[in-house]
Protein backbone atom coordinates (compact mmCIF):
# COMPACT_ATOMS: atom_id res chain seq x y z
CA UNK A 1 0.00 0.00 0.00
CA UNK A 2 1.36 3.41 -0.91
CA UNK A 3 2.55 5.76 1.82
CA UNK A 4 0.37 8.50 0.27
CA UNK A 5 -2.75 6.42 0.82
CA UNK A 6 -1.76 5.52 4.37
CA UNK A 7 -1.03 9.16 5.20
CA UNK A 8 -4.39 10.30 3.81
CA UNK A 9 -6.27 7.83 6.00
CA UNK A 10 -4.11 7.99 9.12
CA UNK A 11 -6.64 10.10 11.02
CA UNK A 12 -9.52 7.72 10.20
CA UNK A 13 -10.53 4.60 12.11
CA UNK A 14 -10.58 2.46 8.96
CA UNK A 15 -9.84 2.60 5.28
CA UNK A 16 -13.09 0.77 4.51
CA UNK A 17 -16.15 0.15 6.67
CA UNK A 18 -18.47 -2.68 5.62
CA UNK A 19 -22.10 -2.76 6.77
CA UNK A 20 -23.29 -6.37 6.79
CA UNK A 21 -21.63 -9.76 7.34
CA UNK A 22 -23.47 -11.76 4.72
CA UNK A 23 -21.86 -13.30 1.66
CA UNK A 24 -21.13 -9.93 0.06
CA UNK A 25 -19.64 -8.48 3.24
CA UNK A 26 -17.49 -11.58 3.70
CA UNK A 27 -16.25 -11.47 0.12
CA UNK A 28 -15.46 -7.75 0.35
CA UNK A 29 -13.62 -8.20 3.64
CA UNK A 30 -11.47 -10.99 2.22
CA UNK A 31 -10.39 -9.06 -0.88
CA UNK A 32 -9.95 -5.69 0.83
CA UNK A 33 -7.88 -7.13 3.64
CA UNK A 34 -5.60 -8.92 1.17
CA UNK A 35 -4.68 -5.49 -0.19
CA UNK A 36 -3.50 -4.39 3.23
CA UNK A 37 -6.45 -2.12 3.94
CA UNK A 38 -7.79 -1.56 7.43
CA UNK A 39 -11.31 -2.96 7.28
CA UNK A 40 -14.10 -3.45 9.79
CA UNK A 41 -17.44 -5.22 9.28
CA UNK A 42 -20.40 -4.01 11.33
CA UNK A 43 -23.22 -6.56 11.59
CA UNK A 44 -26.59 -6.15 13.32
CA UNK A 45 -26.92 -9.87 14.03
CA UNK A 46 -25.17 -12.08 16.55
CA UNK A 47 -23.05 -13.76 13.88
CA UNK A 48 -22.08 -13.84 10.24
CA UNK A 49 -24.28 -15.25 7.50
CA UNK A 50 -26.67 -12.49 6.50
CA UNK A 51 -29.71 -14.12 4.92
CA UNK A 52 -28.69 -17.50 6.29
CA UNK A 53 -28.28 -16.13 9.81
CA UNK A 54 -31.70 -14.49 9.92
CA UNK A 55 -33.87 -16.89 7.90
CA UNK A 56 -34.20 -20.09 9.92
CA UNK A 57 -37.75 -21.05 9.03
CA UNK A 58 -38.54 -24.73 8.31
CA UNK A 59 -37.68 -25.67 4.75
CA UNK A 60 -35.30 -22.76 4.09
CA UNK A 61 -32.73 -23.60 1.42
CA UNK A 62 -31.07 -21.91 -1.54
CA UNK A 63 -32.16 -22.46 -5.13
CA UNK A 64 -28.68 -22.51 -6.69
CA UNK A 65 -26.79 -25.78 -6.91
CA UNK A 66 -24.55 -26.24 -3.88
CA UNK A 67 -21.44 -26.56 -6.03
CA UNK A 68 -22.14 -23.16 -7.54
CA UNK A 69 -23.11 -21.58 -4.22
CA UNK A 70 -19.46 -21.70 -3.19
CA UNK A 71 -16.79 -19.00 -3.38
CA UNK A 72 -14.03 -19.92 -5.81
CA UNK A 73 -11.26 -17.72 -4.41
CA UNK A 74 -9.93 -20.08 -1.72
CA UNK A 75 -8.67 -23.47 -2.90
CA UNK A 76 -8.20 -24.69 0.66
CA UNK A 77 -11.91 -24.28 1.34
CA UNK A 78 -12.78 -26.01 -1.94
CA UNK A 79 -10.52 -28.91 -1.00
CA UNK A 80 -11.98 -29.37 2.47
CA UNK A 81 -15.66 -28.43 2.33
CA UNK A 82 -18.24 -31.07 1.34
CA UNK A 83 -21.91 -30.56 0.52
CA UNK A 84 -24.48 -33.24 1.41
CA UNK A 85 -27.26 -32.11 -0.94
CA UNK A 86 -27.44 -30.77 -4.49
CA UNK A 87 -29.42 -27.83 -3.04
CA UNK A 88 -28.37 -27.35 0.59
CA UNK A 89 -30.70 -26.26 3.36
CA UNK A 90 -30.20 -23.28 5.67
CA UNK A 91 -28.37 -25.14 8.49
CA UNK A 92 -25.77 -26.57 6.12
CA UNK A 93 -25.39 -23.27 4.27
CA UNK A 94 -24.73 -21.43 7.52
CA UNK A 95 -22.19 -24.09 8.50
CA UNK A 96 -20.40 -23.47 5.19
CA UNK A 97 -20.28 -19.73 5.87
CA UNK A 98 -18.97 -20.33 9.40
CA UNK A 99 -16.34 -22.71 8.01
CA UNK A 100 -15.27 -20.15 5.41
CA UNK A 101 -14.98 -17.35 7.97
CA UNK A 102 -12.99 -19.58 10.33
CA UNK A 103 -10.66 -20.85 7.61
CA UNK A 104 -9.88 -17.32 6.37
CA UNK A 105 -9.70 -15.87 9.90
CA UNK A 106 -12.19 -13.14 9.01
CA UNK A 107 -14.11 -12.93 12.28
CA UNK A 108 -11.41 -10.86 13.99
CA UNK A 109 -12.42 -7.94 11.75
CA UNK A 110 -16.16 -8.36 12.35
CA UNK A 111 -18.19 -6.61 15.04
CA UNK A 112 -21.59 -8.16 15.79
CA UNK A 113 -24.73 -6.85 17.52
CA UNK A 114 -24.00 -3.50 15.88
CA UNK A 115 -26.85 -1.88 13.97
CA UNK A 116 -25.76 1.08 11.84
CA UNK A 117 -28.20 3.94 12.24
CA UNK A 118 -26.75 6.62 9.96
CA UNK A 119 -24.04 7.31 7.40
CA UNK A 120 -22.81 10.85 6.78
CA UNK A 121 -20.29 11.98 4.17
CA UNK A 122 -18.04 14.75 5.50
CA UNK A 123 -17.04 17.18 2.77
CA UNK A 124 -14.23 18.75 4.76
CA UNK A 125 -12.29 15.49 5.10
CA UNK A 126 -13.71 13.49 2.18
CA UNK A 127 -14.57 10.68 4.56
CA UNK A 128 -17.56 8.90 6.07
CA UNK A 129 -18.93 9.02 9.60
CA UNK A 130 -21.04 6.05 10.65
CA UNK A 131 -23.11 5.92 13.83
CA UNK A 132 -24.74 2.87 15.38
CA UNK A 133 -27.78 2.58 17.63
CA UNK A 134 -25.54 2.56 20.72
CA UNK A 135 -24.19 6.04 19.83
CA UNK A 136 -20.78 4.69 18.82
CA UNK A 137 -19.05 6.41 15.90
CA UNK A 138 -16.75 5.08 13.16
CA UNK A 139 -14.83 6.94 10.45
CA UNK A 140 -13.65 5.54 7.12
CA UNK A 141 -12.61 6.61 3.64
CA UNK A 142 -15.05 4.23 1.95
CA UNK A 143 -18.31 2.53 2.89
CA UNK A 144 -19.50 -0.84 1.61
CA UNK A 145 -23.26 -1.22 2.01
CA UNK A 146 -23.34 -5.01 1.93
CA UNK A 147 -26.76 -5.17 3.56
CA UNK A 148 -28.41 -7.60 1.17
CA UNK A 149 -31.47 -7.27 -0.98
CA UNK A 150 -34.34 -8.04 1.34
CA UNK A 151 -33.40 -6.97 4.80
CA UNK A 152 -36.50 -5.39 6.35
CA UNK A 153 -39.30 -7.86 7.22
CA UNK A 154 -42.66 -6.57 5.96
CA UNK A 155 -45.89 -7.62 7.64
CA UNK A 156 -48.96 -8.18 5.45
CA UNK A 157 -51.40 -5.28 5.10
CA UNK A 158 -54.49 -7.22 6.13
CA UNK A 159 -57.66 -5.17 6.77
CA UNK A 160 -57.99 -4.47 10.47
CA UNK A 161 -54.27 -4.99 11.05
CA UNK A 162 -52.24 -8.14 11.56
CA UNK A 163 -51.73 -7.11 15.17
CA UNK A 164 -55.42 -7.85 15.81
CA UNK A 165 -54.80 -11.58 15.30
CA UNK A 166 -55.20 -13.27 18.69
CA UNK A 167 -53.02 -16.32 18.09
CA UNK A 168 -49.25 -16.64 17.87
CA UNK A 169 -47.77 -14.97 14.79
CA UNK A 170 -44.34 -14.12 13.45
CA UNK A 171 -42.47 -13.24 10.27
CA UNK A 172 -40.41 -16.07 8.81
CA UNK A 173 -37.29 -13.88 8.81
CA UNK A 174 -37.60 -13.83 12.61
CA UNK A 175 -38.80 -17.40 13.16
CA UNK A 176 -38.62 -18.20 16.92
CA UNK A 177 -36.15 -20.98 17.64
CA UNK A 178 -38.55 -22.69 20.05
CA UNK A 179 -41.12 -23.26 17.29
CA UNK A 180 -39.60 -26.29 15.60
CA UNK A 181 -41.50 -28.51 13.21
CA UNK A 182 -42.07 -30.95 16.04
CA UNK A 183 -43.58 -28.22 18.21
CA UNK A 184 -46.13 -27.53 15.45
CA UNK A 185 -47.11 -31.17 15.00
CA UNK A 186 -50.89 -31.51 14.92
CA UNK A 187 -51.44 -27.74 15.25
CA UNK A 188 -53.60 -25.47 13.11
CA UNK A 189 -51.31 -23.15 11.14
CA UNK A 190 -51.81 -20.38 8.60
CA UNK A 191 -49.20 -19.23 6.10
CA UNK A 192 -49.68 -15.76 4.62
CA UNK A 193 -48.00 -15.39 1.22
CA UNK A 194 -46.76 -17.69 -1.54
CA UNK A 195 -43.42 -16.21 -2.52
CA UNK A 196 -40.26 -18.32 -2.36
CA UNK A 197 -40.36 -18.37 1.45
CA UNK A 198 -44.03 -19.24 1.60
CA UNK A 199 -43.58 -22.08 -0.87
CA UNK A 200 -40.70 -23.57 1.10
CA UNK A 201 -42.58 -23.24 4.38
CA UNK A 202 -45.72 -24.91 3.03
CA UNK A 203 -43.60 -27.82 1.80
CA UNK A 204 -42.12 -28.29 5.26
CA UNK A 205 -45.28 -27.75 7.32
CA UNK A 206 -48.01 -29.67 5.52
CA UNK A 207 -46.71 -33.10 6.51
CA UNK A 208 -46.65 -32.38 10.26
CA UNK A 209 -49.37 -29.85 11.12
CA UNK A 210 -52.97 -30.82 11.76
CA UNK A 211 -54.34 -28.29 9.30
CA UNK A 212 -52.68 -25.71 7.07
CA UNK A 213 -54.42 -22.69 5.57
CA UNK A 214 -52.39 -20.94 2.86
CA UNK A 215 -53.43 -17.33 2.26
CA UNK A 216 -52.54 -16.27 -1.29
CA UNK A 217 -52.67 -12.68 -2.49
CA UNK A 218 -51.77 -13.74 -6.01
CA UNK A 219 -50.23 -16.95 -7.36
CA UNK A 220 -46.56 -17.37 -8.19
CA UNK A 221 -44.80 -19.32 -10.90
CA UNK A 222 -42.56 -22.02 -9.47
CA UNK A 223 -40.53 -24.83 -11.00
CA UNK A 224 -39.32 -28.24 -9.77
CA UNK A 225 -36.03 -28.06 -7.87
CA UNK A 226 -35.17 -31.76 -8.28
CA UNK A 227 -32.94 -31.93 -5.22
CA UNK A 228 -30.84 -35.00 -4.41
CA UNK A 229 -28.39 -36.12 -1.75
CA UNK A 230 -24.61 -36.17 -2.30
CA UNK A 231 -22.67 -39.04 -0.76
CA UNK A 232 -19.07 -38.53 0.44
CA UNK A 233 -17.87 -40.60 -2.53
CA UNK A 234 -19.90 -38.51 -4.97
CA UNK A 235 -18.57 -35.32 -3.39
CA UNK A 236 -14.98 -36.38 -4.05
CA UNK A 237 -15.86 -36.86 -7.71
CA UNK A 238 -17.76 -33.56 -7.86
CA UNK A 239 -14.87 -31.73 -6.19
CA UNK A 240 -12.81 -32.29 -9.33
CA UNK A 241 -15.54 -30.58 -11.37
CA UNK A 242 -15.41 -27.25 -9.52
CA UNK A 243 -13.31 -25.51 -12.22
CA UNK A 244 -15.84 -26.55 -14.87
CA UNK A 245 -18.76 -25.47 -12.68
CA UNK A 246 -17.27 -22.02 -12.13
CA UNK A 247 -16.58 -21.62 -15.85
CA UNK A 248 -20.20 -22.47 -16.69
CA UNK A 249 -21.39 -20.01 -14.04
CA UNK A 250 -19.17 -17.24 -15.38
CA UNK A 251 -20.43 -17.82 -18.93
CA UNK A 252 -24.08 -18.33 -18.00
CA UNK A 253 -26.77 -15.67 -17.64
CA UNK A 254 -27.27 -14.85 -13.96
CA UNK A 255 -24.25 -17.01 -12.99
CA UNK A 256 -26.14 -20.28 -12.54
CA UNK A 257 -24.56 -23.69 -13.13
CA UNK A 258 -26.39 -24.18 -16.42
CA UNK A 259 -25.25 -23.14 -19.89
CA UNK A 260 -27.19 -20.27 -21.41
CA UNK A 261 -29.28 -20.75 -24.52
CA UNK A 262 -28.92 -17.74 -26.81
CA UNK A 263 -31.20 -19.01 -29.55
CA UNK A 264 -34.77 -17.82 -30.07
CA UNK A 265 -38.01 -19.75 -30.28
CA UNK A 266 -38.15 -19.03 -34.00
CA UNK A 267 -35.01 -21.12 -34.50
CA UNK A 268 -37.04 -24.27 -33.79
CA UNK A 269 -40.04 -26.04 -35.18
CA UNK A 270 -42.96 -26.38 -32.77
CA UNK A 271 -42.04 -30.02 -32.14
CA UNK A 272 -38.37 -29.20 -31.55
CA UNK A 273 -39.25 -26.39 -29.15
CA UNK A 274 -41.57 -28.55 -27.04
CA UNK A 275 -38.97 -31.34 -27.00
CA UNK A 276 -36.35 -28.86 -25.72
CA UNK A 277 -38.71 -27.59 -23.03
CA UNK A 278 -39.50 -31.16 -21.97
CA UNK A 279 -35.80 -31.98 -21.72
CA UNK A 280 -34.91 -28.93 -19.62
CA UNK A 281 -37.99 -29.43 -17.42
CA UNK A 282 -36.48 -32.72 -16.25
CA UNK A 283 -33.23 -31.05 -15.21
CA UNK A 284 -32.50 -29.62 -11.74
CA UNK A 285 -32.43 -25.97 -10.79
CA UNK A 286 -32.66 -23.03 -13.15
CA UNK A 287 -31.89 -24.96 -16.33
CA UNK A 288 -35.59 -24.40 -16.98
CA UNK A 289 -34.91 -20.64 -17.12
CA UNK A 290 -31.41 -20.12 -18.54
CA UNK A 291 -31.12 -23.15 -20.85
CA UNK A 292 -34.24 -22.52 -22.93
CA UNK A 293 -34.41 -20.05 -25.86
CA UNK A 294 -33.82 -16.69 -24.22
CA UNK A 295 -36.45 -14.69 -26.13
CA UNK A 296 -39.15 -15.79 -23.66
CA UNK A 297 -37.64 -13.17 -21.34
CA UNK A 298 -38.29 -10.34 -23.81
CA UNK A 299 -40.92 -11.39 -26.33
CA UNK A 300 -44.54 -11.55 -25.12
CA UNK A 301 -45.56 -14.21 -27.61
CA UNK A 302 -42.59 -16.42 -26.74
CA UNK A 303 -43.25 -15.94 -23.03
CA UNK A 304 -46.94 -16.81 -23.48
CA UNK A 305 -46.02 -20.11 -25.16
CA UNK A 306 -43.57 -21.10 -22.45
CA UNK A 307 -45.92 -19.96 -19.67
CA UNK A 308 -48.70 -22.11 -21.16
CA UNK A 309 -46.32 -25.08 -21.25
CA UNK A 310 -45.47 -24.68 -17.55
CA UNK A 311 -49.13 -24.05 -16.68
CA UNK A 312 -50.05 -27.43 -18.16
CA UNK A 313 -47.41 -29.07 -15.98
CA UNK A 314 -48.96 -27.43 -12.91
CA UNK A 315 -52.49 -28.51 -13.82
CA UNK A 316 -51.41 -32.15 -14.02
CA UNK A 317 -50.12 -32.04 -10.46
CA UNK A 318 -53.24 -30.63 -8.78
CA UNK A 319 -56.28 -32.86 -8.54
CA UNK A 320 -58.88 -30.07 -8.40
CA UNK A 321 -59.00 -28.18 -11.76
CA UNK A 322 -60.57 -25.08 -10.20
CA UNK A 323 -57.85 -24.98 -7.54
CA UNK A 324 -55.19 -25.40 -10.20
CA UNK A 325 -56.51 -22.33 -12.01
CA UNK A 326 -56.21 -20.29 -8.82
CA UNK A 327 -52.55 -21.32 -8.50
CA UNK A 328 -51.51 -20.32 -12.03
CA UNK A 329 -50.47 -16.64 -12.39
CA UNK A 330 -52.58 -14.58 -14.78
CA UNK A 331 -51.03 -11.13 -14.25
CA UNK A 332 -47.45 -11.98 -15.26
CA UNK A 333 -45.70 -14.56 -17.39
CA UNK A 334 -43.05 -16.94 -16.18
CA UNK A 335 -39.81 -15.24 -15.08
CA UNK A 336 -41.59 -11.88 -14.85
CA UNK A 337 -40.44 -12.27 -11.25
CA UNK A 338 -37.68 -14.53 -10.00
CA UNK A 339 -39.07 -18.06 -10.14
CA UNK A 340 -38.87 -20.02 -6.87
CA UNK A 341 -37.98 -23.70 -6.99
CA UNK A 342 -40.15 -26.28 -5.24
CA UNK A 343 -40.37 -29.92 -4.19
CA UNK A 344 -43.92 -31.34 -4.15
CA UNK A 345 -45.41 -27.91 -3.44
CA UNK A 346 -48.43 -28.43 -5.67
CA UNK A 347 -49.00 -31.95 -4.38
CA UNK A 348 -49.38 -30.52 -0.86
CA UNK A 349 -52.71 -29.00 -1.93
CA UNK A 350 -54.04 -32.45 -2.77
CA UNK A 351 -53.85 -33.34 0.92
CA UNK A 352 -57.04 -33.06 3.01
CA UNK A 353 -55.37 -30.93 5.69
CA UNK A 354 -54.25 -28.16 3.29
CA UNK A 355 -56.54 -25.38 2.11
CA UNK A 356 -55.93 -22.37 -0.17
CA UNK A 357 -57.59 -19.02 0.55
CA UNK A 358 -57.12 -16.34 -2.10
CA UNK A 359 -59.11 -13.51 -0.51
CA UNK A 360 -58.29 -12.28 2.99
CA UNK A 361 -60.87 -10.12 4.76
CA UNK A 362 -59.37 -10.58 8.21
CA UNK A 363 -57.59 -13.19 10.32
CA UNK A 364 -59.57 -14.56 13.22
CA UNK A 365 -60.10 -17.54 15.47
CA UNK A 366 -63.82 -18.23 15.38
CA UNK A 367 -66.36 -20.46 13.70
CA UNK A 368 -66.73 -18.33 10.57
CA UNK A 369 -63.09 -18.08 9.50
CA UNK A 370 -60.27 -20.59 9.05
CA UNK A 371 -58.92 -21.45 12.52
CA UNK A 372 -55.25 -20.50 12.53
CA UNK A 373 -53.83 -20.04 16.05
CA UNK A 374 -50.29 -20.06 14.63
CA UNK A 375 -49.57 -17.88 11.61
CA UNK A 376 -46.14 -17.23 10.07
CA UNK A 377 -46.13 -14.06 7.95
CA UNK A 378 -44.68 -14.53 4.50
CA UNK A 379 -45.56 -11.45 2.49
CA UNK A 380 -41.93 -10.57 2.06
CA UNK A 381 -39.33 -7.98 2.87
CA UNK A 382 -38.49 -4.46 1.79
CA UNK A 383 -35.49 -3.75 -0.43
CA UNK A 384 -33.55 -0.94 1.20
CA UNK A 385 -30.33 0.76 0.34
CA UNK A 386 -28.74 1.29 3.73
CA UNK A 387 -29.53 -1.47 6.20
CA UNK A 388 -32.14 -2.89 8.52
CA UNK A 389 -33.34 0.34 10.10
CA UNK A 390 -36.74 1.47 11.27
CA UNK A 391 -36.46 4.59 9.15
CA UNK A 392 -35.15 4.36 5.59
CA UNK A 393 -36.34 7.75 4.37
CA UNK A 394 -33.84 9.26 2.01
CA UNK A 395 -32.11 5.94 1.44
CA UNK A 396 -34.55 3.63 -0.28
CA UNK A 397 -34.49 5.59 -3.55
CA UNK A 398 -30.86 6.65 -3.32
CA UNK A 399 -29.46 4.52 -6.16
CA UNK A 400 -31.84 6.24 -8.61
CA UNK A 401 -31.30 9.88 -7.71
CA UNK A 402 -27.98 9.99 -5.91
CA UNK A 403 -25.49 12.65 -6.92
CA UNK A 404 -22.64 11.10 -9.00
CA UNK A 405 -19.99 12.55 -6.70
CA UNK A 406 -21.55 10.85 -3.69
CA UNK A 407 -21.84 7.58 -5.59
CA UNK A 408 -18.10 7.61 -6.25
CA UNK A 409 -17.31 8.42 -2.64
CA UNK A 410 -19.43 5.48 -1.59
CA UNK A 411 -18.30 3.42 -4.60
CA UNK A 412 -18.89 0.05 -3.06
CA UNK A 413 -22.56 -0.84 -3.26
CA UNK A 414 -22.96 -4.60 -3.07
CA UNK A 415 -26.52 -5.23 -4.28
CA UNK A 416 -27.60 -2.36 -6.53
CA UNK A 417 -27.30 -2.70 -10.27
CA UNK A 418 -25.87 -6.22 -10.25
CA UNK A 419 -28.97 -8.23 -11.09
CA UNK A 420 -28.72 -9.91 -7.69
CA UNK A 421 -32.44 -10.61 -7.44
CA UNK A 422 -32.20 -12.83 -10.49
CA UNK A 423 -28.72 -14.26 -10.06
CA UNK A 424 -26.58 -16.76 -8.15
CA UNK A 425 -25.08 -14.41 -5.57
CA UNK A 426 -21.77 -16.05 -4.56
CA UNK A 427 -20.54 -16.16 -8.17
CA UNK A 428 -21.83 -12.64 -8.83
CA UNK A 429 -20.16 -11.35 -5.68
CA UNK A 430 -16.87 -13.08 -6.47
CA UNK A 431 -16.84 -11.28 -9.81
CA UNK A 432 -17.57 -7.79 -8.48
CA UNK A 433 -15.76 -7.48 -5.18
CA UNK A 434 -12.12 -7.94 -6.30
CA UNK A 435 -12.45 -5.01 -8.71
CA UNK A 436 -14.14 -2.89 -6.06
CA UNK A 437 -11.34 -3.70 -3.64
CA UNK A 438 -8.67 -2.61 -6.12
CA UNK A 439 -10.56 0.63 -6.77
CA UNK A 440 -10.72 1.38 -3.04
CA UNK A 441 -6.96 0.99 -2.74
CA UNK A 442 -6.13 3.54 -5.46
CA UNK A 443 -4.79 6.80 -3.94
CA UNK A 444 -6.09 8.77 -6.94
CA UNK A 445 -9.69 8.08 -5.95
CA UNK A 446 -9.45 7.67 -2.21
CA UNK A 447 -9.93 11.39 -1.56
CA UNK A 448 -12.58 12.18 -4.17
Amino acid sequence: MSSTFQLMNSNLDYDVLIVGAGLSGICNLYHLRRLGLRVKVLEAGEGEGGTWHWNRYPGARFDSESLSYTFSFCQEVLDEWSWSEAFAGQPETLRYINFLVDKLDLRRDMQFNTKVESLQFREDSNSWLAKDTQDRQYTARFIVTAVGLLNVPTLPAIPGGIDKFKGLSWHTARWPSEHTLESLRGKRVGVVGVGATGIQTVQALHEVVGSLVVFQREPNWTLPMRNSSISPEEMETLRKQWPDVFKICNDSPASFAHPGNFTTSNDYTEEQLVALWEDTYKKPGFAKVVSVPFDFLMDRAANKKYSDFIAEKIKRRINDPSLAEKMIPKRHGIAGKRVPLETNYYEAFNEPNVRLVDLITRLAIDNNHPPVPSSPHLLGTSSTWLQTTDSTAGWTQAPLDEEPSTAVRRILRAPEGTGSRQSNNPVSRAGHEPGQARFASMPLFSAV
